[in-house]
């Protein structure tokens, strides 16, 4: 897929309302954001009022995906590492992304997020596809999913995006409902050659939260589907794709590894905040 269209995918998954920022600049008294490193090793990458954890060794595998970088030269790829080791990018983006969130701003960030093994190689294994089953005992990271935790096989897409969005939260689809739900109950919605999404309604996803999921697939034969996460006051979100066809069985196990991995990600929102 390409850059566009995953850019593409990325803002329709969450319905975000990415609205330009107020100014370029925060105010001279916003703190620029940070990193600082947790008893357990991860390093947290503070940034618009929010905290993002991930190992050490990933941080190479952890982009910068939005906001563009505001200097020249810019670099051929931000990633966390580099923010936080070198001394003229992180003084660049020090000028455009504060720790806190500045009062009415509309600020956002993305960050696009590489799934890595638990010795930092990178999804799928060596010489496997992402159509073929984990190796018993694989740890994919974030979120330490085992293979229990995925279908199998997983046909996951290797990034997944977080980030600051300002997710509308009271997006509702008004794309009617086409037929019954299935057995799993999942009610279709589209119409003609729309892309199709999937409602799932709270009391049928694994560990019943509070609010209902939504599949979007690229289309009927549902060859390409994602979900995105939001917080509760529509601020952060999180979008994780996979490549069909795949059972719609398998969706609710997508569904919870999401929320597992952002429960790891997002360390000062409360477990199950983002859903």
């Amino acid at each position: 897929m390409s850059e566009i269209k995953r850019a593409r995918t990325w803002r329709t998954l969450v319905a975000a309302i990415l609205a330009g920022s107020t100014s370029a600049l925060f105010s001279a008294g916003a703190s620029a954001a940070s990193f600082e490193r947790l008893p357990d090793g991860r390093i947290v990458l503070t940034a618009l009022g929010e905290k993002f954890a991930f190992r050490e060794r990933d941080l190479d595998r952890v982009d910068l995906y939005w906001p563009e970088y505001p200097c020249k030269p810019a670099p051929t790829r931000l990633s966390l590492a580099l923010w936080r080791e070198d001394p003229v990018v992180a003084a660049c983006l020090n000028k455009i992304i504060p720790d806190d969130f500045p009062p009415g701003s509309r600020l956002s960030l993305t960050l696009r997020v590489q799934f890595t093994f638990e010795g930092g190689e990178r999804y799928p294994e060596k010489g496997k596809r992402i159509e073929e089953s984990l190796t018993t005992g694989s740890i994919l990271h974030p979120g330490q999913l085992t293979p229990g935790d995925l279908p199998d096989p997983p046909r996951l897409f290797s990034f997944i995006y977080v980030g600051v969005l300002h997710v509308n939260k009271d997006f509702r689809s008004e794309i009617p409902a086409d037929g019954n739900p299935d057995a799993l109950g999942f009610q279709a919605h589209r119409v003609g050659k729309l892309r199709p999404f999937y409602r799932l309604p709270a009391d049928r996803r694994i560990g019943m939260p509070i609010r209902s999921l939504d599949v979007a697939c690229s289309d009927i034969e549902s060859s390409h589907c994602s979900i995105s996460l939001k917080s509760a006051d529509g601020y952060v979100g999180l979008g994780l794709e996979w490549l069909g066809p795949s059972p719609r069985s398998g969706w609710p196990i997508y569904d919870a590894a999401a929320r597992k991995i952002a429960n790891a990600i997002f360390v000062a929102r409360t477990p199950g905040d983002i859903q």
